[in-house]
């Protein structure tokens, strides 16, 4: 299947070849790993996330784009949303 133009599956993850600099900071993804699994913020949000998907199941593919860590695409995940 094709989402769209240039895009290229790989490890389950969709990839294009195209890279352009972008604003956030390369050790922006590590800081928030670090505290990712303790903060309530981010456990908050999950949950919210969560409550969302669960009360307005997408029908077929469903997509967590601009994924970070992968944080809320392992949970949904973990909850059984594909």
């Amino acid at each position: 299947m094709e989402l769209a133009q240039n895009l290229k599956l790989k490890d389950g993850i969709w990839f294009t070849d195209h890279n352009s600099a972008i604003s956030y900071p390369e050790e922006g993804n590590d800081a928030c790993f670090q505290v990712e699994d303790s903060s309530f913020w981010f456990k908050h949000r999950n949950a919210c996330i969560a409550k969302v998907v669960e009360n307005y199941k997408p029908e077929g593919m469903f997509l967590d784009v601009g994924g970070g860590n992968g944080f809320v695409s392992s949970m949904l995940a973990s909850k059984g949303t594909r």
